[in-house]
C-alpha cells in the first residue's frame, strides 16, 4: 500500500486536465470523433472507459450494453467485436457523426499517441478481474505509454490486479454515492481493500476536508469528476485539487487559473 508511483506529467503546482470521453461535448463520446475534437482544441489529457468484449478485444465504451448508443441490446461483453464494430454510435448525436463506431483502445492509441496523458477507466461487470488489466498493460506497453497513463476504476479489485501486474503504473480509485455502487464503496472506503496513487470522487464530494485527508494525510492527490464550469474549477483548484476531468474541457482550459501539466514526450 506504501507503493505510490505519480506519472511523471504530475505535478503539485499545476492541475491535470482531462476530456471526460474525449471531447464529449462536441462529438459522441468514446468515439474517434470526440477524441480527434481533443487534439483540435489542444486539451492535454484525456479519460477514457475500457472494458474486453466477448472475443476478448479490449474496446473503448462507458456503458455494457449498446441500446442507448446505437439502438441495438447488446452486451459488449458477450458479443464478438466483427459484431460490435458494425453499429453506428454516433447517430444518437448528431446526423454529422452518423457511422462512428466504437474503437478499440490500440485504435485510439494509434490516434493520440505520445500527444495526450491518459486516464484509462477498468470496466467489467464481473467483481473479480485481472485479464482485462493484463492485456490493457500489455498494449500500453506495446505503443511505449507506460509513462502517460493512470489506469483507474471503481473496483478496489481491478486497481490491486493492476499494482500486481505493474505496479509502477499509477493508479487512482473513483468514488461516488451513487447507489449502484456498493455501500462500502460510496464513501473512497475502497482504500481498505489496496493502495493507489490518486483518489477520484464526484466533485460534489469534495470538500476542504476530503482534500487535506486525502491529499495530506493519505497521501493521495484528488482528481475530480465531472466539471464542467468555470467558476467550480476554481473553486476546487482553490481547495488543492490536481486534476479535472471534464465534458467541457476547452472551456476550463481558457479558464483554469493554474496551467494544466505538460504531458510527457509531448509533441
Amino acid at each position: 500500500m506504501r507503493n505510490k508511483p505519480f506519472p511523471p506529467f504530475y505535478n503539485n503546482n499545476s492541475v491535470m486536465l482531462f476530456g471526460h470521453r474525449g471531447n464529449s461535448i462536441k462529438a459522441p463520446d468514446n468515439t474517434l470523433a470526440a477524441f480527434k475534437k481533443l487534439l483540435d482544441d489542444h486539451i492535454p489529457g484525456v479519460e477514457l472507459d475500457v472494458m474486453l468484449c466477448g472475443s476478448g478485444e479490449i474496446v473503448v465504451s462507458h456503458d455494457y450494453n449498446l441500446k442507448k448508443s446505437s439502438g441495438v441490446d447488446l452486451s459488449i461483453e458477450k458479443e464478438d467485436y466483427n459484431r460490435i464494430k458494425e453499429l453506428d454510435v454516433g447517430s444518437w448525436f448528431s446526423p454529422e457523426f452518423k457511422d462512428e463506431r466504437i474503437p478499440l483502445l490500440k485504435d485510439v492509441f494509434e490516434l493520440l499517441g505520445n500527444k495526450v496523458y491518459y486516464n484509462i477507466e477498468t470496466k467489467s461487470e464481473k467483481i473479480r478481474t485481472g485479464l482485462l488489466e493484463a492485456k490493457l498493460f500489455n498494449t500500453i506497453k506495446n505503443f511505449g505509454l507506460e509513462k502517460n497513463c493512470i489506469i483507474s476504476s471503481f473496483n478496489p479489485f481491478s486497481i490491486k490486479a493492476v499494482k500486481k501486474i505493474a505496479p509502477a503504473l499509477p493508479t487512482s480509485l473513483i468514488y461516488s454515492r451513487s447507489k449502484r455502487l456498493p455501500f462500502i464503496l460510496r464513501y473512497g472506503a475502497g482504500r481498505l481493500f489496496t493502495g493507489f496513487s490518486f483518489i477520484q470522487p464526484y466533485y460534489k464530494l469534495i470538500n476542504p476536508v476530503s482534500v487535506h485527508l486525502n491529499k495530506n494525510i493519505f497521501r493521495n492527490p484528488v482528481i475530480a469528476w465531472t466539471v464542467n464550469d468555470v467558476s467550480e474549477s476554481n473553486r476546487l483548484i482553490d481547495l488543492g485539487i490536481s486534476g479535472i476531468i471534464s465534458n467541457n474541457p476547452s472551456v476550463l482550459l481558457a479558464g483554469i487559473k493554474k496551467p494544466p501539466a505538460e504531458p510527457a514526450g509531448s509533441c
